[in-house]
């Protein structure tokens, strides 16, 4: 088989472009799965803030203040020294200072004294402790207008900022942006790899093909052009599984072995399958049009990239306008990200979500089967051409 031999010697002098951009592509799913928050438990933490508290009215409402606010931060009482209390705020040894000025007990009820306050400009602990002081006081505030004396709102203040809820998340089958697995990000890059390892890949090959001596020796072997087609076919096939399969190991690199346990596996690769085939059919567009290696590379660059820029592969979806997404729906990997953000919200698919994922695995194949009779339209014209 010939003809068979020679495609894969072709294919085996342009392994350094697959390996390049395989490199390539593992590095930045690697940095960006990696750096994704491991569980919801870990998206949120309580942080104490830095408080400085002048307390110059020495009341029961006042030292009520500062009980409360020493339950969720660390709480330093001071005198009044405007510069250490300045230099403090400038070494951001504090972040908040809250002067309590003399009468604030006696006038809270009318609101005549005001509590005065130096924060950080725009800092989000100066934003966080204003809520918390404005939280306390129309709560005393309330119980005083209620007919509780300064002893007894303070108190009953500081029982209700003791109240705390059990918080149960209920499970209704969806995985949140956090849990998302590590293999759901590494299946949502794939579109970068299959689309600019196939353009490469195949137009190489076919460019060495097309060169003239080579078309006429070919029509001059004892090989007829049937077979030859066969041998060419087998060829690109056996470079399809093989990458194929291989990609399909990828996610061992990110600590995704529970991905071949999954149960949602088998729509994974479904999903990866399609847009293998909408990738080689782009693949053999691109060589069929173009035969300069540098214009090449540069196409697989551009379609790669812009392809995955507008469909939601870089750029989450929910962060592109509507006019993005409209014409992005006319483009393979849309539907493929669509398929794989649903698989990876999911840890069950009802069939209503079946229906979506072999809708959009439909969409795939009607694409690829248009830009392969595009393919043989041009082919057909440039051999009439030529």
């Amino acid at each position: 088989m010939p003809v068979f031999k020679g495609y894969l010697k072709i294919i085996r002098a342009n392994l350094g472009v697959v390996i390049s951009y395989t490199v390539i592509f593992l590095i930045i799913s690697v940095m960006i799965t990696m750096a994704m928050p491991k569980s919801r438990k870990e998206s949120f933490r309580l942080t104490k803030q830095n408080v400085t508290v002048v307390d110059e009215d020495e009341s029961t409402l006042s030292r009520a203040l500062i009980r409360f606010l020493k339950t969720t931060n660390t709480v330093t009482e001071s005198a009044m020294n405007r510069t250490e209390l300045s230099r403090k705020l400038y070494a951001r040894s504090t972040e908040y200072i809250l002067r309590i000025p003399s009468g604030f007990g006696a006038h809270f009820a009318d609101g005549s004294v005001k509590l005065a306050v130096t924060k950080v400009p725009g800092s989000s602990a100066g934003y966080y402790l204003d809520a918390c002081i404005s939280q306390f006081t129309r709560t005393a505030s309330a119980f005083i207008r209620s007919g509780y004396t300064e002893e007894e709102a303070a108190k009953r203040t500081l029982a209700a900022s003791d109240v705390s809820t059990n918080v149960k998340i209920a499970d209704m089958g969806k995985i949140s942006e956090e849990n998302r697995t590590n293999y759901a990000y590494l299946f949502g890059y794939f579109p970068f790899l299959y689309l600019s390892l196939m353009i490469c890949s195949i137009s190489y090959v076919m460019i060495a093909f097309s060169d003239r001596e080579i078309r006429r020796r070919m029509a001059a072997a004892p090989v007829s052009s049937t077979w030859q087609t066969i041998q060419a076919v087998a060829a690109f096939a056996l470079l399809f599984l093989v990458f194929w399969l291989a990609s399909l190991l990828l996610p061992l690199t990110v600590k995704g072995r529970g991905f071949y346990t999954d149960p949602l596996a088998g729509y994974y690769v479904l999903n990866t399958f399609t847009l293998l085939i909408d990738s080689v059919a782009i693949g053999f567009l691109v060589g069929t049009l173009v035969h300069s290696l540098e214009a090449i590379s540069a196409l697989a660059n551009i379609i790669g990239l812009g392809m995955c820029f507008l469909c939601g592969v870089f750029v989450p979806m929910d962060l592109l306008g509507k006019g993005v997404r409209s014409a992005a729906q006319f483009l393979p990997v849309y539907w493929y990200e669509i398929t794989n953000n649903l698989l990876a919200e999911n840890t069950a698919l009802s069939s209503a979500d079946r229906s979506s994922v072999f809708w959009s695995a439909g969409i795939q194949m009607a694409y690829a089967l248009a830009v392969v009779a595009v393919t043989l339209f041009a082919a057909k014209k440039m051999r009439r051409e030529a």
